[in-house]
C-alpha cells in the first residue's frame, strides 16, 4: 500500500523540551503517527536538515547539522 503524495499531511515541530516531533498523516485507512526526534546531539546547531520518509507501515526521520554534516545526526524509525 502506497499513499499518494498529495493525500500526505506532514508537520515539523520543535517542543519547548528541545526535541522534534514530525507528525505524518496519510489516506483515511492509515493512522496518524507520530515521530520524536532528540534534537540534543545537535544543540549547538544553527542549520538543520531534516530528511523525512514513510510508508503505510513505517515513518522514519533523519536531522543533521547542514553545516558540519560530519559533526553527526541522529535519526529515529517509528512501525505500525
Amino acid at each position: 500500500m502506497e499513499t499518494p503524495y498529495d493525500a500526505v499531511l506532514c508537520s515539523l515541530e520543535l517542543d519547548t523540551d528541545g526535541s522534534l516531533r514530525l507528525v505524518g498523516t496519510g489516506a483515511a485507512d492509515e493512522p496518524m503517527r507520530v515521530l520524536r526526534l532528540d534534537r540534543s546531539p545537535l544543540a549547538d546547531a544553527r542549520h538543520l536538515d531534516v530528511r523525512g520518509s514513510w510508508s503505510a507501515t513505517e515513518l522514519t526521520a533523519t536531522i543533521s547539522d547542514r553545516d558540519d554534516p560530519a559533526g553527526g545526526s541522529t535519526q529515529a524509525t517509528l512501525r505500525s
